[in-house]
């Protein structure tokens, strides 16, 4: 659930934090929402073929785990991204110390590794909730409610 509450501020991050334009923020945002949603398909495979559920959910929540740390650390030091560019007019954004290869590479490194987990889990954890020794119903239909809702509550609160 931490995916979308993140989603939303990453524009922001981009554009605050990291200098990027704002075209640079949307299609970084754009691409990351969109491998995270195909690597849904991969990890579905993962998951069907090689690993079972609760495997896949575990090796790949780890991943998503490591992906928020290095996000972490990234966002903590301020050697490993560029100075903000505070008070500056929004068509003199040109002007402000744009972020480095190797700053860009930590914050895209942490990124994608979330986004890889995040579909590790978005594929494996529902299924195995469902399959689980569950008999009722209402169970099925109460997790499919506490993901909708989940999802629903971080993206609103974030704002």
């Amino acid at each position: 659930m931490a995916f979308v509450s993140n989603a939303i501020s990453l524009v922001t991050y981009f554009n605050g934090y990291m200098n990027f334009s704002l075209t640079k923020s949307a299609t970084s945002l754009t691409n990351f929402m969109g491998t995270s949603f195909l690597l849904t398909l991969f990890a579905g495979f993962i998951s069907d073929t090689f690993l079972s559920r609760f495997k896949t959910c575990f090796l790949f929540g780890c991943i998503e785990l490591l992906g928020y740390a290095i996000l972490a650390v990234q966002a903590h030091f301020h050697q490993l991204r560029p100075m903000p560019c505070k008070g500056v007019a929004p068509d003199a954004m040109n002007q402000c110390e744009a972020a480095n290869v190797s700053q860009e590479a930590i914050l895209f490194t942490g990124l994608y590794l979330v986004a890889l987990g995040t579909g590790g889990v978005k594929s494996a954890l529902p299924a195995m909730g469902l399959t689980s020794s569950m008999k009722r119903t209402l169970t099925k239909q109460f997790i499919c409610l506490a993901f909708s809702t989940g999802s629903c509550l971080a993206s609103t609160l974030e704002l």
